[in-house]
């Protein structure tokens, strides 16, 4: 073993402490990357969260709101039935009277014809 053998074995000696040390740097860097990894997605699912809850009481609002304008429709809905309803027996009536009216008229247009007619034969 010569001068080449103390140099080898002393840059294993070198390489081997430098792999341990870079070894443990590497498991610190691992570390320290795994733990900002975290941080990240904590903070993603927080601001996932805070945006799913926003939109949950949006959606919340927006579907008491129809709701309500469902319930002013049906309501809305209701009273245009009872006004054709209403109209619709007032038509009916209308009706009666006019056909009576119309009875009558014929009545006392058929009596006048007869005694104009009558008349007419005694002359």
């Amino acid at each position: 073993m010569g001068y080449l053998a103390s140099k080898t074995v002393r840059g294993a000696t070198k390489k081997a402490k430098w792999a341990i040390v870079v070894a443990e740097k590497v498991r610190k860097l691992r570390a320290l990357v795994s733990a900002k990894v975290i941080i990240v997605n904590l903070q993603l699912a927080a601001h996932a969260s805070e945006t799913l809850s926003r939109t949950e009481s949006a959606s919340s609002e927006q579907h008491d709101q129809l709701l309500q304008e469902l319930e002013e429709q049906r309501i809305g809905m209701a009273g245009l039935a009872s006004l054709v309803e209403e109209i619709r027996s007032a038509a009916i009536i209308s009706r009666e009277i006019f056909t009576g009216e119309i009875c009558k008229s014929k009545s006392e247009t058929t009596a006048k014809l007869e005694n104009n007619i009558g008349r007419h034969n005694e002359h």
